[in-house]
């Protein structure tokens, strides 16, 4: 059985993978071929090419992939979010080359926001660009968000069982979830939502503060915390950051007098 995943809807460090049989066999991200970090809002052309490129040296046939895998289920998104998202991919998928606007079915689907459609356009488009002859039936599968980073870390761990812990900027509603993996059956245990309070988007903010650009700081910032000393910057921390030892292990709780101190 062969899967292609890819980033769907396009944000950020896009990245096409294929999965045969179960085992991960190849893997590229899009800042490799367009030479821009992280690849931001680029539509995975050049990893589509190098995998198809990857599947003709190793006798597979591009026509015979099973299923496209999503790292989004946009049907879970808040439906203002599933808006901005929905919008800024057609226009993404418009301008680069993909005649979309010309295919009167797809207007049918606006109303519903449809990013699963906009991905079925842009696989047939970038199949027929390759000249490659597409499945015959394309199929979709959204994968929840924080499900998918629990998966890549679990998958590669060599546990059988474990815990996972996933802390985000957002998924489709959470910010932290938290699973019990046995056997490869994931069950989420715990999950705690964006509008409680995200610390990787605290992150994120504090390091953009510091000077750093978009995507750049956090992983930076974290490196750097256990050899900082406590100071003044704690304790505004520790006025929002909320432990809660009988609900949710962590909140975010901005007082009005904080608000401009925190700046979040």
């Amino acid at each position: 059985m062969m899967v292609v995943g890819f980033n769907w809807p396009v944000e950020h460090d896009n990245t096409v993978a294929l999965i045969l049989d179960g085992e991960l066999v190849f893997a590229t991200e899009e800042e490799r071929h367009t030479r821009h970090k992280h690849s931001p809002g680029e539509l995975p052309f050049g990893s589509f090419n190098k995998l198809f490129n990857f599947m003709h040296k190793n006798n597979l046939k591009p026509s015979d992939v099973d299923a496209f895998a999503l790292n989004f289920d946009h049907k879970k998104f808040p439906l203002i979010k599933r808006y901005w998202a929905f919008r800024d991919n057609l226009f993404m998928v418009a301008f680069s080359g993909v005649p979309i606007l010309k295919n009167k079915n797809f207007f049918t689907r606006l109303p519903f926001l449809d990013l699963n459609s906009l991905a079925e356009y842009f696989i047939k488009h970038i199949y027929t660009k390759n000249n490659e002859k597409m499945p015959d039936k394309i199929k979709i599968i959204p994968v929840e968000h924080h499900l998918a980073h629990a998966a890549s870390a679990y998958y590669f761990s060599g546990f059988k069982s474990c815990a996972g812990l996933v802390l985000d900027g957002y998924g489709e509603r959470d910010a932290t979830s938290f699973y019990q993996i046995k056997n490869g059956n994931f069950e989420r245990v715990l999950s705690i939502p964006a509008t409680y309070g995200s610390i990787g988007l605290m992150y994120e903010a504090s390091s953009y503060k510091l000077g750093y650009e978009s995507l750049e700081g956090p992983g930076k910032l974290m490196g750097l915390a256990p050899y900082g000393d406590k100071s003044q910057y704690y304790n505004k921390l520790e006025r929002f950051l909320k432990i809660d030892i009988n609900g949710l292990p962590f909140y975010f709780d901005i007082d009005k007098k904080y608000r401009k101190s925190v700046n979040y």
